[in-house]
Formats: structure tokens, sequence, C-alpha cells
């Protein structure tokens, strides 16, 4: 659905409005938080060329081989669609958005130094629990919960309730979200793998991780107990 729309911004534009406009002399903006898709696609239109030159000079020159401001975007138009319904209104909008798309571009960058470091952004590992909760920290905590290997019957029946846990909350987000954490954190796949699978950039596959953790943060704390319980069993 949120590819669908993305496509449909460049297939069909629209006349854009002024772009240095204040909030409240935008009309578009309170039709675009109530799900007025035409009024989103112009504040878009009108907004994100103007933050993707912003952008690409702010991606460092040695990932700039690796990273294009196109895919940082792309990636932004996705949460744009996805969070217009709580943006607030004392906020400027093409301010919010380029907020989004710096984040989108440092998520970018902290995957790929990992790759030129030769590791993993966050691998897998097993027997280790994390007391903490931030979103920050949120991936660890995910992996911590992903079933390990047990045999006593004890694990067993923890690892099929964990697993039951996992899957529900994998369930709750989109599906270009969750294939990016199935791919990447439950089956283990290198970043180059994941990317041609999911047909986006390494950095485009790096954001999306990043934007599905903060998405399952939302919906599941991870409380320390619940990692407790499953280290002592």
């Amino acid at each position: 659905m949120i590819d669908s729309f993305i496509s449909h911004l460049f297939l069909h534009p629209l006349p854009q409005i002024r772009r240095h406009a204040m909030n409240e002399q935008l009309p578009e903006l309170p039709l675009a938080i109530t799900g007025d898709e035409s009024a989103l696609t112009t504040l878009i239109l009108t907004y994100g060329p103007h933050i993707q030159k912003r952008i690409q000079h702010l991606i460092p020159a040695r990932f700039q081989a690796l990273l294009d401001a196109e895919d940082i975007m792309q990636e932004t138009y996705a949460e744009v669609v996805l969070d217009i319904s709580a943006f607030r209104r004392e906020m400027s909008f093409e301010g919010w958005m380029m907020n989004i798309a710096k984040h989108n571009l440092m998520d970018a960058i902290r995957g790929l130094k990992s790759i030129k470091r030769g590791g993993r952004s966050q691998p897998k590992r097993s027997g280790t629990t994390r007391r903490h909760s931030s979103d920050d920290n949120f991936g660890d905590d995910f992996l911590d919960l992903i079933p390990g290997s047990g045999t006593t019957p004890s694990e067993r029946l923890a690892r099929k309730e964990t697993r039951e846990l996992v899957d529900g909350w994998l369930a709750a987000i989109p599906a270009g979200y969750r294939n990016v954490l199935i791919l990447y954190d439950i089956e283990g796949n290198q970043p180059e793998e994941v990317a041609m699978l999911l047909g986006c950039s390494i950095g485009a596959m790096y954001m999306r991780r990043s934007r599905a953790l903060r998405m399952l943060r939302r919906i599941a704390p991870v409380p320390s107990h619940l990692l407790s319980e499953q280290a002592e069993l």
C-alpha cells in the first residue's frame, strides 16, 4: 500500500504550494493529517525535492558510492505516510520531514560503517540478556527474545510461547518492515543478501531495519522481567 502510494506521487504530480509557507498557511496540512492522500501528495512533492538536495550534501564522501539521497527520500516518504496522523501542528512540516530524512541518513551510515569494519550492525547472539528498554538498544532486546535451541520440555515450551509472541509483534507491522527483520535478524542473512532479496540498496535496508525496530518498540516494550524469565528457563 505504501509503495503504491509513493509510486503515485511521481506518476500523478499535483500543483505545488509555496514551500516556505507557515503551517497555518498550508490548507493541505490539516487535510493530510486526517488522511487525504491528495493533500499529502502535494506536501511531499513541495518539500521533498528541496530536502533531497540538502540531504545529498550531508552524505559523507566515503559513503556516496554506497548511499544515494533518493534512497533516503524513499524511506522518508514512507515514514511520512505512516506517521502523518501523529504530526504536531506546532512543528514546521518541512522541519519535521527534514528531521525524518536526517535520522534515516544516520541509520544508513551507522549500518554502512559496520560493514566497513567487517561486521554486522547488531549480530545475532545467544545466551545473553540485556536489561534495558531504550529505543537505541531495542534491537538487542528483540534478538534476545528470538527462541534458542534448548531441548528440555520447559525450554521447548518457552521457545514455542516466545516465538508466538515475536510472530505476533512482527505481524503487527507492515510487510516491508517485517521482512527486513526476518531476513536480517531472525534468519541471520548478510546485509548484501538482505538488500538483494528486498530489492533495495544496503543503506535503504539499514534505514528500513531501524524503522522496523522503532515500530516494534511501540508495541512490544520488552519488559526486563520478561527477559529475566527467559534467561532463567
